[in-house]
């Protein structure tokens, strides 16, 4: 009998196959990505009303392109408010390029612990679909902050299933987690969170695909059931904040 294929999900980070397919870390995607996530801070922002200080932990922070634009975008915003922005990534590769590029941005080499922090906020920019058991990841982050900002696409939908294209996510793009709207949320709750403002997107509303074309049939069915919609198109995020459940 064949041995079974073994395709562990760190090691195509640390072990730089990620970096050789990838080597600017998708740089030039983070103002877009940074841009899906500002009505996320909005809300922790109207949530924590005065507060001068906001401390944000970026997990899976890849080259920190999207933490240094939001620590940009806040001293915009919120001119007054200090921000402390920590990166933690696994691939020392991505860290030395955060590291060139923005030097203000601390970056550790490491997985999150439970002893590290806290934080106001935790953040996941397209992680959880890449990771083996991301309900650890988010309570490890409900220990560590108050907040929980995520950019999750929404992979599991009538697309994949009938394209039978598991196998293809993950081997392109190194996808194994599967989530469409409620399992995604279902499984934050577990993990302790709540829906502060949560938005889920088409690929059309996205900041990154403005000028995505589509049908007005598509356009309708959104419009009668965004939730139902999100199953059966493929492309759809989950952006905001969650809070933890007890607050």
């Amino acid at each position: 009998m064949a041995a079974p294929e073994i395709d562990p999900s760190n090691s195509r980070y640390t072990e730089g196959a990620y970096a050789r397919e990838n080597p600017d870390w998708h740089l030039p995607d983070a103002p877009f990505k940074a841009a899906d996530l500002y009505d996320a801070f909005r809300a922790i922002h109207q949530r924590n009303g005065q507060a001068q200080e906001l401390s944000i932990a970026d997990i899976g922070a890849g080259a920190a392109g999207v933490l240094a634009e939001l620590v940009a975008w806040h001293g915009k915003q919120y001119p007054s408010l200090r921000v402390h922005p920590t990166g933690f990534e696994i691939a020392a590769d991505a860290v030395a390029i955060a590291a060139q590029h923005f030097p203000h941005i601390m970056m550790r080499n490491k997985f999150v612990g439970p002893t590290d922090g806290p934080f106001d906020v935790t953040m996941f920019v397209d992680v959880l679909e890449h990771v083996e058991n991301p309900w650890e990841l988010l309570r490890i982050a409900h220990r560590i902050s108050r907040f929980l900002v995520v950019r999750q696409p929404l992979l599991e939908s009538f697309s994949t299933f009938r394209h039978a294209n598991y196998a293809g996510q993950r081997k392109q793009w190194g996808h194994i987690g599967f989530f469409n709207y409620h399992s995604f949320v279902d499984m934050a709750a577990a993990c302790g969170w709540k829906p502060l403002a949560l938005k889920l997107d088409s690929p059309w509303e996205m900041a990154s695909d403005r000028k995505h074309r589509t049908s007005v049939l598509k356009k309708w069915f959104v419009k009668w059931n965004r939730q139902m919609a999100s199953q059966f198109i493929a492309g759809f995020y989950l952006n905001g904040v969650f809070e933890h459940a007890e607050s």
